[in-house]
């Protein structure tokens, strides 16, 4: 593997829970969990799933799509239900351009994602002043626009939640906005702060608003988002959930989600992930990519700033790499997985043109150049089953080291713009854009030299005593003579 990713390294630490929780010293101590392990059950913008991915089970005789859908929640289910353009993954649902609730009446915008365990609010949740800068989030989870032609990002602004309760006020202070009324229905709680009786839960998703209208402000599953279990972000750019708001137009809406999970780009490489109340770390974070108003936007590599350059690891020019290394390039939103290259089968692949990957082999100073390079086959995959925005490309077999006197091996990967498809099936097909990264290789790998095939001989590398290295052929055919 890559000895140069960046690791997620999670920090396992007990958390104390929500006064609210139920306990059983029987048997598992979060009486919520229906797992052993942290996971991801769903991302959802409550007008339709953003992750887990699904796809259709496809025909074994035609490939074809069947009515049968199987949800991609690990890599065995992505490589054995492989994506193919007569059978690609599924889309994710898309927020309408109107502040409107899952029911089509006036409401904020959403998004909401459900694990297998309570969360520990202080893994998500940030009562500091520096994490109050910050939509109150650890950075663990952070929802962000991206504009894919200039590359800038900015923080969407909203608020977030777990089981109704938020930071805010002065301190901030841990405080219960929403929960079930005496009616079963959502409520919004009156707080105390400061001697005064407010309301600021109104305009949480499900609640009432009379004074906006709003008599009824509950949709199918409008309940179930109260729940230690379950992390809700409300867009509210100025601290007022009353003020119906939406997304950002016009930008990819990039909802990243952190667990223990090795990565290589800066934007998921944090200390830790999201925790459960138990101190169990997230198995596996992710990211899930959509937009308001459907997806407009053509696929295109992510850049690390306005005018930036793609991001990729290695960086380009980096130096004395290992012989096995993969190349890490990411996109400005989720990309169906058989457009970007070959995904591992028990077959090694041919080349494809997604990306050439290729080296020139070791050249010692004062001898003349190669002259042309080698290419490699390789395989791509996601970095994992709930993020499909970074791609791993894997030569089948490893980078040349150096020569016996020190020369590197040079390899250049090149991906063209115009492969990507994304979710919902657009690609820029005209594009003649193309990134590629360069990077020597470093000692600690095989080398490569550039013989002859000689029946009845075998060919040997030697270093001549120190002073004489190179290649020495023994002819089984004479005997067993050589040439020293």
């Amino acid at each position: 593997m890559n000895r140069r990713l960046i690791l997620t390294l999670a920090t396992l630490t007990l958390a104390g829970s929500f006064a609210c929780f139920n306990t059983d010293q029987k048997g598992d101590p979060d009486a919520f969990a229906t797992d052993s392990l942290m996971k991801m059950l769903e991302v959802s913008n409550g007008f339709g799933r953003l992750l887990p991915y699904a796809i259709a089970v496809a025909d074994p005789q035609t490939g074809a799509p069947s009515a049968q859908l199987i949800e991609i929640r690990s890599m065995e289910d992505l490589i054995n239900n492989p994506p193919s353009v007569n059978n690609p993954i599924l889309p994710p649902a898309s927020w309408p351009t109107a502040s409107i609730n899952p029911a089509g009446r006036t409401g904020n915008h959403y998004a909401s994602i459900k694990f297998t365990r309570s969360i520990d609010m202080t893994s998500v949740l940030d009562p500091t002043p520096a994490g109050f800068s910050n939509n109150g989030l650890t950075g663990t989870i952070s929802v962000v626009a991206y504009d894919p032609v200039t590359g800038e990002s900015s923080t969407v602004e909203g608020r977030g939640f777990i089981n109704g309760y938020t930071y805010a006020g002065a301190g901030p202070k841990l405080e219960r906005w929403v929960g079930i009324g005496d009616d079963g229905r959502m409520a919004a709680f009156d707080v105390e702060r400061a001697g005064t009786t407010i309301n600021p839960g109104v305009g949480f998703p499900g609640t009432d608003d009379p004074s906006s209208g709003i008599i009824d402000g509950s949709f199918v599953g409008s309940n179930a988002m109260l729940s230690p279990v379950t992390f809700v972000f409300v867009v509210d750019s100025d601290s007022n959930l009353s003020t119906y708001e939406s997304f950002p137009q016009g930008k990819v809406i990039r909802i990243l989600i952190r667990g223990t999970e090795s990565t290589c780009t800066s934007e998921a490489s944090v200390a830790a992930g999201v925790r459960a109340t138990t101190g169990r770390v997230l198995e596996e974070g992710g990211i899930a990519t959509t937009e308001v108003g459907g997806d407009t936007f053509l696929p295109a590599p992510l850049l690390d700033g306005p005018g930036g350059i793609p991001i990729t690891c290695p960086k380009d020019l980096e130096a004395d790499l290992p012989c096995d290394t993969w190349i890490y390039f990411s996109y400005s939103e989720a990309c169906q997985p058989y457009s970007i290259g070959p995904l591992p089968a028990a077959i090694p692949p041919p080349p494809s043109n997604e990306f050439t990957v290729e080296f020139l082999p070791p050249v010692s100073v004062g001898s003349p150049p190669p002259g042309s390079t080698i290419q490699l086959p390789y395989t791509v995959e996601p970095v994992g089953a709930y993020n499909f925005t970074e791609f791993i490309v894997k030569p089948v077999v490893a980078f040349p080291g150096a020569d016996p006197l020190g020369a590197q091996a040079v390899a250049t990967v090149t991906y063209f713009h115009n492969a990507a498809v994304d979710m919902h099936l657009n690609q820029n097909t005209t594009t003649l854009d193309d990134t590629s990264i360069t990077f020597t290789v470093g000692s600690d790998c095989p080398g490569l030299v550039n013989v002859p095939v000689v029946p009845g001989a075998i060919l040997v590398a030697s270093n001549g005593g120190g002073t004489t290295g190179g290649i020495r052929v023994i002819d089984l055919d004479g005997f067993g003579q050589g040439t020293g």
